[in-house]
């Protein structure tokens, strides 16, 4: 994985694990209109992910006319 030059060397393993979170989140994100996806990481004591919960899906009603907005408010609640 190619770091930025803002992340420090070492976390290039982050980086790889964080890689596979972000395509299991990819696989849940299909949902036909707008949804949040939530998940929770266990990191060890270097900020290495080291397992995650499956993701909950929240499906936002009503779905044709989801929009910015709405997100923010349901992401606040």
């Amino acid at each position: 994985m190619e770091l930025t030059p803002d992340l420090k060397p070492e976390w290039a393993e982050v980086g790889n694990a964080m890689l596979n979170i972000l395509r299991r989140l990819q696989s849940e994100a299909r949902t036909d209109g707008c949804a949040i996806l939530s998940i929770k990481v266990a990191v060890n004591a270097d900020g290495v992910p080291l397992c995650w919960t499956n993701p909950s899906v929240k499906k936002l009603e009503p779905k044709a006319t989801c929009n910015i907005n709405e997100l923010l408010e349901a992401l606040s609640g």
